[in-house]
């Protein structure tokens, strides 16, 4: 455990529940404020395009999480090492909100 910290563990849980809140809501904001890069946005427009012109081509949410579901039951790990988590969930939300812009 990293001494500089240490108190913070001695907090109640109710406290340090609000402290991951607020400091993972700071790492959003950050994510929020970052631009999305070209090659991103010229991507996003090319699959919405693709999508529109063939709407059947696509999956729902509850297919892509049982596709996800199978392939880890089958030992098939469907994280790529390069996106990290928190890494994963800041591009998602940016591109999320890119595509509401296009």
């Amino acid at each position: 455990m990293n001494t500089e910290f240490a108190p913070l563990f001695k907090l109640g849980r109710a406290e340090r529940l609000q402290l991951v809140e607020d400091l993972w809501d700071s790492i959003a904001q950050e994510d929020e404020q970052s631009p999305v890069a070209d090659w991103k946005r010229d991507e996003l427009r090319r699959r919405k395009e693709r999508f529109l012109q063939h709407p059947a081509s696509g999956r729902t949410w509850e297919q892509v999480k049982e596709r996800a579901r199978s392939q880890n039951a089958n030992g098939v790990s469907s994280f790529s090492p390069a996106v990290a988590p928190n890494a994963f969930g800041a591009t998602l939300g940016a591109v999320i909100k890119t595509e509401q812009t296009l």
